[in-house]
């Protein structure tokens, strides 16, 4: 019944949400807010049932998630996987040990390219929402400060996204 109960709540979440959506959403069917994500984003040409965004999220209520947003239909919403209690633990310590810092691209003379997707991390924690890598423009991004916390969660959320597909 619960199950039930919890399938609903998501479903008409979905339903309310926009396509193409951006940023941190948790699972509204319980009250949670995102930890951590991987987003991945488009380009020019995304074809019409193929997502036009995809967000692999870490929840505080130790759900990891993944949100598919379209341009035509409501938002899918799949639980990849319930964190134990120590994997919840060590991915909320890595987001909290995390120092805040831009961006920067390592090779700004490397040409860029247009139309192709942007990769996203970002966390959530204490000191505000910060994204830790991103790929975009054919440039990898990553902050001047980046620490092995900020490669432990970009592989922890990879990780996710290969559970979800």
């Amino acid at each position: 019944m619960k199950k039930i109960i919890m399938t609903l709540a998501i479903l008409t979440f979905a339903s309310l949400a926009k396509a193409g959506n951006e940023g941190p959403q948790a699972d509204p069917s319980a009250p949670a807010t995102v930890l951590a994500e991987y987003v991945i984003s488009g380009g020019l040409f995304v074809p019409p049932n193929v997502p036009v965004s995809r967000h692999y999220q870490v929840l505080s209520n130790h759900k990891a998630i993944e949100v598919k947003y379209f341009r035509s239909a409501s938002p899918e919403v799949q639980v990849i996987k319930t964190l134990t209690d120590a994997e919840w633990t060590q991915i909320n310590e890595l987001i909290n040990s995390i120092e805040p810092g831009a961006l920067y691209d390592a090779n700004p003379d490397l040409p860029a390219c247009q139309d192709g997707p942007t990769f996203s991390w970002i966390v959530n924690g204490s000191f505000g929402t910060i994204t830790i890598a991103q790929k975009r423009d054919c440039k990898q991004m990553q902050r001047e400060n980046s620490s092995s916390a900020d490669g432990l969660v970009v592989n922890f959320l990879n990780s996710l996204a290969k559970l979800a597909d």
